[in-house]
């Protein structure tokens, strides 16, 4: 359940990112996406 949440959003941010900045800062996405994920995770 977690892993395919998981997915779902790296795939949703890796598609705006995609959308909205070609290649700027892709890591960059998936690092702020991963902060908010392990804070949710936790409660």
């Amino acid at each position: 359940m977690v892993i395919f949440f998981l997915a779902i959003i790296l795939l949703a941010v890796f598609y705006i990112k995609g959308k909205h900045h070609s290649s700027n800062n892709p890591k960059s996405g998936v690092e702020k996406l991963k902060n908010p994920s392990h804070k949710n995770y936790k409660k």
